[in-house]
Protein backbone atom coordinates (compact mmCIF):
# COMPACT_ATOMS: atom_id res chain seq x y z
CA UNK A 1 0.00 0.00 0.00
CA UNK A 2 3.13 2.70 1.06
CA UNK A 3 4.45 1.71 -2.73
CA UNK A 4 1.35 2.58 -4.35
CA UNK A 5 0.57 6.13 -2.20
CA UNK A 6 3.82 7.43 -3.46
CA UNK A 7 2.85 6.98 -7.05
CA UNK A 8 0.09 9.72 -6.25
CA UNK A 9 1.00 12.51 -8.67
CA UNK A 10 0.50 15.14 -6.25
CA UNK A 11 3.10 12.60 -4.06
CA UNK A 12 5.17 12.60 -6.67
CA UNK A 13 5.42 15.96 -7.63
CA UNK A 14 5.94 16.91 -4.06
CA UNK A 15 9.09 14.29 -3.63
CA UNK A 16 10.69 15.69 -6.84
CA UNK A 17 10.62 19.06 -5.32
CA UNK A 18 12.48 17.67 -2.12
CA UNK A 19 14.82 15.70 -4.07
CA UNK A 20 15.34 17.91 -6.95
CA UNK A 21 19.23 16.37 -8.16
CA UNK A 22 17.66 12.96 -8.38
CA UNK A 23 16.69 11.71 -11.72
CA UNK A 24 13.80 9.80 -11.50
CA UNK A 25 11.49 6.45 -12.59
CA UNK A 26 10.79 7.31 -16.36
CA UNK A 27 7.38 5.50 -15.84
CA UNK A 28 6.00 6.88 -12.08
CA UNK A 29 8.43 9.60 -11.87
CA UNK A 30 9.92 9.07 -8.67
CA UNK A 31 12.92 10.41 -7.52
CA UNK A 32 15.77 7.13 -6.89
CA UNK A 33 16.41 8.51 -3.48
CA UNK A 34 12.42 7.15 -2.48
CA UNK A 35 12.53 3.91 -4.73
CA UNK A 36 14.35 0.94 -5.75
CA UNK A 37 15.69 0.97 -9.32
CA UNK A 38 15.56 -2.17 -11.49
CA UNK A 39 18.83 -2.79 -12.90
CA UNK A 40 19.25 -4.15 -16.51
CA UNK A 41 22.31 -5.67 -17.85
CA UNK A 42 23.14 -5.15 -21.80
CA UNK A 43 26.38 -6.86 -21.64
CA UNK A 44 28.97 -8.14 -19.23
CA UNK A 45 30.02 -5.16 -18.19
CA UNK A 46 26.91 -2.14 -19.00
CA UNK A 47 23.79 -2.06 -17.52
CA UNK A 48 21.20 0.88 -16.96
CA UNK A 49 18.14 1.35 -14.93
CA UNK A 50 15.24 2.95 -16.09
CA UNK A 51 12.46 2.30 -14.16
CA UNK A 52 11.80 1.52 -10.22
CA UNK A 53 11.27 -2.40 -8.86
CA UNK A 54 7.51 -1.50 -8.47
CA UNK A 55 7.26 -0.19 -11.90
CA UNK A 56 9.54 -3.38 -13.45
CA UNK A 57 7.04 -5.42 -11.71
CA UNK A 58 4.07 -4.50 -13.24
CA UNK A 59 4.39 -3.34 -16.20
CA UNK A 60 4.44 -5.16 -19.57
CA UNK A 61 7.65 -5.20 -22.34
CA UNK A 62 6.06 -2.82 -24.58
CA UNK A 63 5.93 -0.32 -21.58
CA UNK A 64 9.39 -1.23 -20.47
CA UNK A 65 11.00 -0.65 -23.94
CA UNK A 66 9.25 2.83 -24.37
CA UNK A 67 10.58 3.72 -21.20
CA UNK A 68 14.15 3.25 -22.48
CA UNK A 69 13.61 6.10 -25.19
CA UNK A 70 14.23 9.55 -22.62
CA UNK A 71 16.94 7.79 -21.33
CA UNK A 72 18.79 6.58 -24.69
CA UNK A 73 17.74 10.36 -25.58
CA UNK A 74 19.72 11.53 -22.96
CA UNK A 75 23.00 9.22 -23.36
CA UNK A 76 22.98 10.43 -27.25
CA UNK A 77 23.23 14.25 -26.17
CA UNK A 78 26.10 13.36 -24.02
CA UNK A 79 27.51 11.08 -26.28
CA UNK A 80 27.19 14.06 -28.62
CA UNK A 81 28.49 16.73 -26.20
CA UNK A 82 31.85 15.01 -25.72
CA UNK A 83 32.13 13.68 -29.16
CA UNK A 84 32.24 10.22 -28.10
CA UNK A 85 30.38 7.51 -30.23
CA UNK A 86 27.67 5.45 -28.94
CA UNK A 87 28.43 2.22 -27.33
CA UNK A 88 24.98 0.76 -27.20
CA UNK A 89 21.82 0.98 -29.47
CA UNK A 90 18.33 1.67 -28.50
CA UNK A 91 17.80 -1.62 -30.07
CA UNK A 92 20.10 -3.51 -27.54
CA UNK A 93 18.15 -1.64 -24.81
CA UNK A 94 15.07 -3.00 -26.17
CA UNK A 95 16.58 -6.64 -25.97
CA UNK A 96 18.29 -6.60 -23.46
CA UNK A 97 14.76 -5.61 -21.62
CA UNK A 98 12.90 -8.11 -23.50
CA UNK A 99 15.36 -10.72 -22.31
CA UNK A 100 15.22 -9.58 -18.52
CA UNK A 101 11.24 -9.54 -18.40
CA UNK A 102 11.14 -13.01 -19.41
CA UNK A 103 13.53 -14.47 -17.40
CA UNK A 104 11.91 -12.95 -14.11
Amino acid sequence: MKEKLKRIPIVVRLLQLLHPTYSTCTICGLPWSNCESHTIQVTKYKGFFHVCQYCWERSDVHTLKQACIPVYNMWLREWERFNVKPDITLQQMYDAVEKDKLNN
